[in-house]
């Protein structure tokens, strides 16, 4: 037998998808990812300098250090030396900080040996940490390290206090060790336990899939090099830790929520139907569902971010209602009440996909995503039910008479009370909405992510040893050319400095430290009586003074180690022109700013406050969106049904999306664009609760009741168990949506024809 040609075209429609999904694993398109990246937008604006932001992104991935601590500095040391070893063995990995090894560093030193007056060797360093100064000169000269080699000084027998190199370490600003062993830094916390820092660096890392295999190996690669060592702790620092964990965990998280709620459905609908026809019937449209989304978001955008995959776990509660509905019609209806059941659900499902469709002008990634994912999963659904369904034999099942006498007694007692629900759940909401105005939106961000608490610990014991590494904002200086660009910076650095001193920020690199011109001579004196000498100085107490700026120049510098990654400060745009950055380590965004105002091309790029910035933005966007999306279901509402009636229908899902946020306010949620974004859903759920509650020829049916107010269960129970994760972004989402598909239930008799009736 011939199938239905509609059933054919089904066929050839999920084998398409199953073509797009298998390429797409082949090549490693489809991929979930953990991260906030989608919520990155260019902090430029769309300026000439969003290849410099692109740049800058670039150079913090593929970075990291693994900290080894024990309560004996000899045996820390020791391990450091195995797990260097073993990093610079292992293809892909760079790690020079324990010995200078690296060949630009020694390079370097050849450079600032001729720059610096008086320095000597490296050779000589053995016999000055055995000098009557080995505490402080020691210490001072542990500091010196642009990551990996430590700069020689005078002969402390001729001057032992002329440690001309130390002004090098103004522009770094790294921690003082507190002793050396055999060359390497020992760090000591405050507990008194010592410490031993592993930097790691790989090239070719710039997204989260190739940072969190990096991490992976470095993991690998501690565990077998400190595997007879069970003493020595272990400790990872660094955004690839971070990146390739809050990763993990969110999509751990993620993923096993999404499950949870989808045995929630099925466990509804096999309890109300009592059916494993339809409970493999529902699966498969669940699953089709979101394997459509999910190819056609990798398809696009070659990945699926876990927040999107997430709020596509909302699509089980759209799918829910064209399950109940079909399956709960009336078997033994006649022609016109199955066609009118038919044209309900294609309408439902249209203003579900107009909805969601609006998300598409709010022109974020996250949205659009989200937009894809679902228009596919609903289109995979209705396709599903109203071709497949009636061609292999799957039709409503029986009315249990008892069922029925229930259902229409509690429908009655609804509709009864749905006034005084109505006004009670909106003056509720009045108040929430009065509570929620004095709250200022959410735009962080950092709000988003969690971090293992394991990794936060590591975090602050790295910020406690070495504060320079919390890198948060760069300055952007522009200029002609080298020269000037070298005016621009040597301009800015006393105003960075007078932030220092006020503790509006904790400390700069500046390259006009490392590079200083012939006008700082006379300064020098000026900035030790001012309190603003490096760091080095305040706390030896020891002088400094400027080399030979004739031979230590930019282009000296980048002639001799052009790739090192500590000097790669001047960079040349398409234009000719050359820029440099200047990281800022803590303090605040606003005083930042203010500096970068008060001088011609200084900006100020911030990754954190320019991705807020875009989270702002794209909140107000989907918030006009979310406007639109309501206007156009009234419109199309009062098209069907005309105005009167039209309206009434869109008083359910508009009173849902006001008293939402306004209620999930009371228990702590911020007002943001997950928030916002998860009201389209609550829009296109509480749209078919009155679609079909509101529809003349079945609206007053009870199977009609029924259906909407299992599918409200299902749905309900399914964004609580979202609303129960410990991700913050995931757990706004499940909330918004409990509360507001909650709301809609207990408004949606407003939309029939018999309320306030007992018909």
């Amino acid at each position: 037998m011939i199938p239905d040609r509609r059933v054919l075209l089904w066929i050839v429609a999920q084998a398409v998808c199953a073509v797009v999904l298998f390429m797409g694993i082949a090549d490693g398109r489809f991929q979930i990812r953990g991260d906030i990246s989608t919520f990155e937008h260019s902090n430029s604006e769309g300026s000439e300098l969003d290849a410099v932001w692109t740049e800058l992104r670039g150079q913090q991935t593929g970075q990291g250090s693994v900290l080894l601590s024990h309560q004996d500095p000899d045996r820390a040391v020791g391990a450091a030396l195995a797990l260097k070893a073993a990093l610079m063995a292992h293809p892909g990995l760079f790690s020079a900080e324990l010995t200078g090894q690296n060949p630009e560093d020694q390079q370097l030193s050849e450079l600032l040996l001729q720059a610096f007056p008086g320095v000597v060797s490296r050779k000589d360093r053995q016999d000055l940490e055995q000098s009557e100064g080995e505490g402080i000169l020691a210490r001072a000269l542990a500091g010196l390290t642009i990551p990996g080699m430590a700069l020689s000084f005078t002969d402390p027998a001729r001057d032992p206090f002329n440690l001309t190199g130390l002004a090098l370490i103004s522009a770094f600003d790294p921690a003082i060790p507190d002793q050396l062993i055999g060359g390497v830094p020992v760090f000591r916390s405050a507990d008194g336990v010592s410490h031993v820092r592993v930097p790691f660096q790989a090239d070719g890392v710039n997204d989260l899939e190739g940072e969190s295999d990096l991490a992976a190996a470095v993991r690998a690669v501690v565990a077998e090099t400190l595997q007879d060592r069970p003493q020595v702790q272990v400790h990872f620092l660094g955004g690839v830790f971070f990146s390739a964990d809050i990763a993990k965990a969110s999509r751990a998280e993620t993923e096993r929520l999404t499950l949870l709620s989808a045995l929630w459905v099925l466990a509804v609908i096999v309890a109300s139907m009592r059916s494993v026809r339809i409970l493999i019937a529902t699966a498969l449209v669940l699953g089709l569902g979101l394997l459509w989304g999910g190819a056609a978001a990798a398809l696009i955008w070659g990945s699926v971010n876990t927040v999107a995959l997430g709020f596509a776990g909302g699509l089980l509660g759209v799918v829910a209602d064209y399950i109940f509905h079909y399956f709960l019609a009336r078997p033994d209806c006649d022609k016109c009440v199955a066609l009118a059941t038919r044209k309900a659900l294609l309408f439902g499902a249209l203003s579900s996909a107009v909805g969601f469709a609006s998300l598409l002008f709010a022109s974020f990634d996250l949205l659009a995503q989200i937009a894809v994912i679902a228009c596919a999963g609903i289109a995979a659904a209705m396709t599903t039910i109203l071709i497949l369904f009636p061609a292999i034999g799957l039709l409503p099942i029986p009315t249990n008479q008892q069922q029925a006498l229930f259902s229409a007694k509690l429908r009655r007692q609804h509709i009864r009370i749905a006034g005084f629900l109505g006004y009670s759940v909106m003056g509720l909401a009045l108040l929430a909405g009065g509570f929620l105005s004095l709250q200022p939106p959410s735009d962080d961000v950092r709000t988003l992510g969690h971090a293992p608490e394991a990794l936060l610990r590591d975090a602050e014991l790295g910020a406690e040893l070495f504060p320079s590494t919390q890198i948060s904002r760069f300055l952007v200086v522009e200029a002609d050319d080298s020269q000037e660009l070298l005016e621009q910076l040597e301009s800015i650095a006393p105003a960075l400095r007078g932030l220092q001193q006020l503790g509006q920020i904790t400390s700069a690199f500046v390259i006009s430290d490392l590079i200083p011109s012939l006008s700082q001579q006379s300064e020098t004196a000026a900035l030790v009586k001012n309190g603003l000498a490096p760091r080095w100085a305040r706390v030896t107490g020891l002088p400094f003074v400027v080399p030979k700026p004739e031979l230590l120049t930019i282009e000296s510098v980048q002639a001799v180690a052009p790739q090192h990654r500590a000097l790669q400060v001047v960079h040349h745009t398409h234009d000719g022109r050359v820029w440099a950055a200047v990281p800022i380590v803590g303090g605040t965004t606003t005083a930042v700013s203010e500096l970068a105002q008060r001088f011609e091309g200084v900006y100020l790029m911030d990754p954190v406050d320019g991705a807020n910035r875009a989270f702002e933005q794209s909140r107000r966007g989907a918030q006009y969106a979310l406007l639109a999306a309501l206007v156009l279901l009234w419109t199309l509402f009062c098209m069907r049904d005309g105005v009167a009636h039209g309206t009434r229908l869109a008083l359910v899902p508009a009173a849902a999306v006001v008293a939402a946020p306004a209620l999930a306010a009371l228990v702590g949620v911020p007002l943001n664009l997950l928030t916002v974004m998860s009201l389209f859903l609550v829009l296109a759920i509480g749209a078919d609760y009155a679609i079909f509650l509101g529809d003349p020829d079945i609206g007053s049916h009870p199977e009609t009741y029924r259906a909407v107010s299992l599918s409200a269960l299902s749905s309900v129970g399914a964004f609580a168990i979202l609303g129960s994760s410990s991700l913050p972004a995931i757990h706004q989402i499940g909330s918004v949506l409990c509360a507001g598909l909650t709301v809609a239930w207990l408004l949606s008799p407003f939309s029939t024809h018999v309320i306030g009736t007992n018909k």
